[in-house]
């Protein structure tokens, strides 16, 4: 079976007025993006619908994801396809509230690591890996994280199927910060300890460039600095394949240090825009700002349209969109903020190839002699991952897992995973069903056989290797 996957290119946006719902006590004037130029800001849609703050966003498949913040724990969902703007609608809340984290996107799903849950100041670490569907609308309990390394508002990036969990606070905004990097494999449900960053932080969103991820911005949140101080100017890179951290020269800080700014790859730059730091206040920060790690040199960009802190940008098609987030130092307010995005060059469409299921495949059967057999499934379709929650073997107690599955493990497309099987023989036939459901409650199953009549000697060998 072929499944066809289409690429879809959307519409060019049209131009709006910003539009910015805030308390009768503080007044915002709008601002216009340029309708063509180089380096300009556009209004793409004013619809959001609510205030959002210290959440996070990621593209997967066609359409745009908001996840988390303080206020909701909806999944707000931006479809571009409907209307000539594009549409807003709401998909299913997190089963807790998940704030201060970097989403990633991964073969179709979405990943929360290193999140915080709870209010001000001490908001305690998420104890585990949230997963969000996009196709089925709905949330997967991932595995637990590594209890000594439990932190929150951390950086997370994506690379070659793994994602890098960056420094973070692990206490909320009371602190301390950590230094500890781990890297998780979804296909395992592992965690390995990484090399220490130079200048832990949080309030920050990583970025991959070249094989190497640049963490720039960011604070140590302390009661000492109001919440808001000392901001990080230095910027780290971690090289992946040298598991090293060098931190830049002086000559490429961040100006002006801020934390919280909305940071991305777009081509050979990356841009930080907004922000908020103790030097400003009330509003957020609204300068934006391109640094090409070749030359190691920034170049100032136009002011974005709304000063902004606590949204990630999702950047499609060389633009760099916005979302939610709040115009204030600290907190909302009550706005709700316009959807908007930055363009180097000419203004284009977001790009987005359609999410298929997934197709898990395994033999109907297998016969045993006593010993060790192996089941190898596979992931037969379509460009999501699978997401396994449970691996268990029904019926005769002859049969046993080798190891059991230690947490929900992802089959990416086009992989496959070989699961072993003890048989413990015996002179009786025997029979049981290896049981393997996935994150959608489908139940896959493989019959397992055995003709009895184990050789004795044959039988007391297995039972002393066991």
């Amino acid at each position: 079976m072929i499944c066809r996957i289409v690429e879809r290119v959307f519409q060019p946006y049209r131009l709006l007025t910003l539009a910015i719902a805030v308390p009768a006590m503080f007044i915002l004037t709008p601002v216009v993006g340029n309708e063509r130029g180089t380096d300009n800001w556009q209004t793409i849609n004013t619809e959001f619908g609510e205030s959002r703050h210290e959440g996070a966003s990621a593209q997967a498949g066609e359409a745009f994801y908001v996840l988390g913040g303080r206020e909701s724990n909806d999944v707000r969902i931006y479809d571009p396809f409907q209307g000539s703007d594009g549409n807003w609608s709401s998909g299913a809340p997190s089963p807790i509230q998940l704030h201060h984290f970097q989403a990633v996107e991964l073969d179709g799903f979405i990943y929360a690591v290193g999140a915080m849950t709870g209010p001000f100041p001490e908001e305690d670490p998420v104890e585990n890996v949230y997963i969000y569907d996009p196709l089925a609308d709905r949330w997967i309990i991932g595995p637990v994280l590594p209890v000594a390394r439990l932190r929150g508002s951390s950086g997370a990036v994506v690379h070659d199927g793994l994602i890098y969990w960056i420094s973070g606070n692990t206490n909320g905004h009371v602190g301390p910060v950590t230094d500890m990097v781990d890297v998780y494999d979804p296909a395992t449900g592992s965690f390995t300890a990484l090399a220490e960053i130079p200048n832990p932080r949080d309030h920050f969103f990583a970025t991959l460039h070249e094989g190497r991820i640049y963490v720039i911005g960011g604070r140590r949140s302390v009661p000492e600095g109001g919440g808001f101080e000392p901001t990080i100017p230095e910027i780290d890179v971690y090289d992946i394949a040298t598991d090293t951290w060098q931190t830049l020269p002086a000559s490429a800080d961040l100006d002006p240090p801020r934390a919280a700014a909305a940071t991305d790859r777009v081509g050979d730059d990356i841009i930080v825009a907004g922000g908020e730091s103790g030097a400003q206040e009330p509003w957020a920060h609204v300068e934006a700002q391109a640094f090409n790690p070749a030359s190691g040199q920034w170049r100032n960009l136009p002011d974005m349209l709304t000063p902004r802190h606590a949204a990630q940008a999702i950047v499609s098609n060389g633009g760099f969109y916005l979302a939610a987030g709040s115009p204030y130092r600290g907190g909302p307010g009550g706005a709700v903020l316009n959807t908007e995005a930055l363009f180097l060059g000419e203004p284009s469409s977001p790009t987005g190839m359609a999410i298929t299921a997934g197709l898990l495949t395994a033999p109907a059967s297998m016969v045993f002699d006593p010993g060790t057999g192996v089941i190898s499934i596979d992931h037969a379709v379509g460009n999501q991952a699978i997401i396994i929650r449970s691996i268990q073997i029904s019926g005769s107690p002859a049969f046993s897992l080798a190891e059991p599955l230690a947490g929900p493990v992802s089959l990416a497309p086009g992989s496959g995973r070989e699961i072993t099987i003890h048989y413990a023989g015996g002179v009786e036939a025997a029979a049981a069903v290896l049981e393997i459901t996935d994150s959608n409650d489908q139940l896959t199953t493989v019959l397992l056989e055995a003709k009895g009549g184990t050789d004795p000697v044959f039988q007391d060998r297995f039972e002393a290797i066991e």
